[in-house]
């Protein structure tokens, strides 16, 4: 793949790795692999969408958590000018991040932008395990609490993220088998 990859692209990639490494390996390396397959489904700008799929939590690794879709606007958009990226797909890559959230506040503007977000729902369902641990720390390990929130982060995520039809029979089997188990889980702890 990295020999695919345009020069900006690689450069971005290389930066993103050198903020934040364990972010990279651990979810926007998955967001960029979905990305990619649903741009060539969708017909979208595969290196732009690839800058904006790497760039998507730009504003999480710099500034945490909170509000970081518009905190990564602003550190997207320097960096792309920075490198003299294409202005109408700068504008393209930004309003996606602000959006990636699936927030109704931020409404997606075009399909480009449904692609980053349904890569980044797709790229949770990879990571269940991994969120589950998150959240179980979350929640001084409350088992069922975390189950919960996990249930509750998941459904969000296919209702309101993962939209695109193609996208959704791509994540359909992994969201439901991973709800499937987090619910007989809870069941469990229950009894």
């Amino acid at each position: 793949r990295l020999q695919k990859m345009s020069e900006l692209t690689k450069k971005i990639t290389k930066l993103i790795i050198g903020e934040d490494a364990e972010l990279y390996n651990n979810h926007i390396s998955l967001v960029v692999h979905y990305a990619v397959l649903l741009a060539n489904i969708e017909n979208e700008d595969e290196e732009a969408i690839e800058l904006g799929s790497l760039l998507h939590d730009i504003g999480r690794i710099r500034h945490g958590g909170e509000k970081h879709n518009l905190t990564g606007e602003k550190d997207a958009r320097e960096i792309l000018k920075k490198h003299n990226y294409d202005l109408v797909k700068t504008e393209q890559i930004c309003n996606a991040i602000i959006s990636h959230g699936g927030e109704e506040e931020f409404p997606i503007k075009d399909k480009f932008g449904e692609v980053i977000r349904a890569a980044d729902g797709l790229a949770h369902l990879d990571v269940v395990p991994f969120l589950l641990a998150h959240n179980l720390k979350k929640k001084n390990g409350d088992l069922g609490d975390a189950i919960k929130k996990l249930i509750k982060k998941l459904e969000f995520e296919w209702n309101n993220k993962i939209t695109l039809k193609s996208a959704r029979k791509i994540g359909k089997a992994k969201h439901d088998s991973a709800i499937l188990v987090l619910k007989s889980n809870l069941d469990v702890i229950k009894d």
